[in-house]
């Protein structure tokens, strides 16, 4: 599996298999060194990804109690920004869970403005997305199609690639499940 990047709308595929609760055949500094470039790159991008999501925890904490803890725009982002560096080490389901989280705090923003709207469009289909990489993809349309409602509200009868999208991700989601006739729709 391998994480697919979606552009400005989300990341998202399977994301790399996890060694987690599997004995490894530690390397010697031998072995090590002999690494192919492709090994050598993908263990320097499992590094740099770590590091970036130790920040991105970092600045969720300090973004927390900044706001201790009520529902600001600036958690929900931050939240996001975990949640992206959690699918791109492979771990969809805690990606999933940060994902949720901000889409509460956007939930709960929405009630007072709509400006928080094309965010909530994203985390929706950040959800819809990961669901679909989880091989859940009844659940993944599901907020593919609530994502794709609130960009007609946002945008009315005005083109955007946006809403295009977010259309064919459900068309052809519903396509890969056999079910032409919601696909069509």
């Amino acid at each position: 599996n391998s994480c697919v990047y979606l552009g400005k709308h989300g990341l998202l595929g399977g994301g790399k298999k996890s060694n987690k609760g599997k004995k490894s055949k530690g390397k010697s500094s031998e072995q090590e060194a002999n690494l192919s470039p492709s090994e050598d790159k993908d263990k320097q991008e499992a590094i740099r990804n770590r590091k970036i999501l130790a920040k991105q925890k970092q600045a969720l904490s300090s973004s927390k109690e900044l706001y201790k803890g009520a529902p600001h725009p600036d958690i929900a982002v931050a939240l996001n920004n975990v949640g992206q560096a959690c699918i791109s080490l492979g771990d969809l389901r805690q990606g999933l869970m940060y994902f949720e989280q901000a889409l509460d705090i956007y939930n709960v923003l929405l009630l007072d403005s709509n400006e928080y709207r094309p965010h909530a469009i994203e985390t929706l289909s950040q959800i819809g997305h990961t669901y679909i990489a989880l091989n859940d993809p009844l659940k993944g349309v599901k907020y593919i199609e609530q994502a794709a409602d609130l960009s007609k509200e946002l945008h009315g009868n005005l083109p955007d690639i946006a809403l295009a999208y977010l259309l064919h991700t459900a068309g052809t989601t519903y396509y890969s499940m056999h079910n032409f006739r919601q696909g069509l729709n």
